[in-house]
């Protein structure tokens, strides 16, 4: 019989046997994992390890407690396996063949159930801990990972989806006839429109080209999707008072659409698919699904606060480079909430307020900001004249 190499295997202080007399063979058989062939050996226990040791005394082997793998039944005649650090097989097997032989074992199987319990809770434990920083880590990082993908977006096919998602808001929301989207287009309100979108957009230095559509609506809102077109109902229009609220609503707008929310929020939804518009330069077909599920987005949610505060603070630079009054959109605002407050009947048509959260707290940034600019070194100009205001508001006639 070919013994292993005892210079291989860990040196063990000898402990006092507990075995039958020597020379004879105990109730153990020891595969070595080299050889299919069994060796007869006897069992020594050595603090936390178990010596397996030739009916001669020579040490065969030494495992440690928290190395075994205990079986899932130990009906006899059962093996207990030997692991190597890092959970590798090593082959090697100790049987237990006899009743005898187990109620020998059975004082060394307490510890290695007690170490595999201590094994499989501190798995357990790592598997958390893992889940819990993999779940940090998605949440901190989630919004890095977003903008690095919203910024692989080509720019045209950006615009190519916002048009889309326009078409499908302008579709759920507006008043129709005989099953068509009534928009409004009066000539001259469009052409005043129009001008100011221009006027605003010289100034921005933005890659989009900006578009307003206007939509024959009772709700009263405005939507940037992405790529510049900006979707305006009438509903909006004749809740304001001054062409200086349509101007802080224009500009808040193009905030949304230059800091890309749109896309940013889509990215967040549909993510995949957001990859997928870098190999199209068109979202309808393929990606017509995504426009539509965007649509419904914008108009059952709300942008978040941080993207609201950057739009807001975007719309008060804009304006003060235009050469424009500064308070219309916070003007707008307030006038909206108090008329909400004394006719709750209108939260439903005034989506303005519903579809921006925390409106005080928006109102409140926008006086600061006012404040601490003081006012401007030059002269403000006027947004319209008004004849232009007027053909703004009766745009839908």
């Amino acid at each position: 019989m070919t013994q292993p190499d005892p210079s291989s295997r860990p040196h063990i202080p000898a402990a006092s046997p507990e075995s039958p007399e020597q020379g004879k063979p105990a109730g153990f058989r020891y595969y070595d994992g080299h050889s299919a062939q069994p060796h007869a050996v006897d069992i020594r226990p050595a603090g936390s390890h178990l010596q397996i040791v030739s009916p001669a005394g020579a040490s065969m082997a030494s495992w440690s407690l928290d190395s075994i793998v205990l079986p899932d039944f130990m009906n006899l005649p059962y093996s207990l396996i030997h692991l190597q650090k890092g959970g590798q097989d090593t082959g090697e097997r100790l049987t237990v063949m006899d009743g005898a032989a187990h109620d020998r074992l059975a004082p060394l199987l307490l510890g290695v159930r007690t170490n595999a319990r201590r094994t499989s809770l501190n798995k357990w434990l790592r598997v958390c801990a893992a889940v819990w920083l993999l779940g940090l880590l998605l949440w901190w990082g989630f919004p890095y990972a977003t903008d690095a993908v919203v910024s692989l977006v080509p720019v045209d096919a950006e615009i190519a989806l916002g048009e889309d998602v326009r078409d499908q808001v302008g579709a759920m929301l507006a008043r129709k006839n005989a099953g068509k989207v009534l928009h409004c287009g009066n000539p001259a309100g469009m052409a005043a429109l129009d001008a100011l979108t221009e006027r605003l957009s010289l100034v921005d230095e933005s890659p989009y080209p900006m578009s307003v559509s206007v939509i024959n609506s009772g709700i009263v809102n405005a939507f940037a999707a992405p790529g510049g077109a900006i979707l305006v109902t009438s509903g909006l229009l004749e809740e304001t008072e001054s062409p200086e609220e349509l101007a802080g609503i224009l500009a808040h707008e193009m905030g949304h659409v230059r800091e890309r929310h749109g896309l940013r929020s889509m990215a967040g939804v549909y993510g995949l698919q957001v990859l997928g518009l870098l190999f199209s330069g068109n979202s309808k077909g393929v990606f017509g699904d995504t426009a539509q599920g965007l649509a419904l987005y914008m108009t059952t949610s709300s942008w978040s606060r941080d993207f609201e505060r950057a739009a807001d603070a975007h719309a008060f630079t804009l304006l003060r480079k235009a050469g424009l009054n500064t308070q219309g959109l916070s003007t707008f605002f307030e006038r909206l909430e108090k008329d909400a407050e004394k006719d709750k009947n209108l939260f439903p048509a005034l989506a303005m307020l519903s579809s921006h959260p925390a409106t005080a707290a928006r109102i409140a940034m926008l006086r600061e900001m006012e404040q601490a600019a003081g006012k401007p070194e030059y002269a403000l100009v006027s947004v319209m004249s008004a004849e232009d205001w007027k053909a703004v508001q009766n745009i839908c006639q």
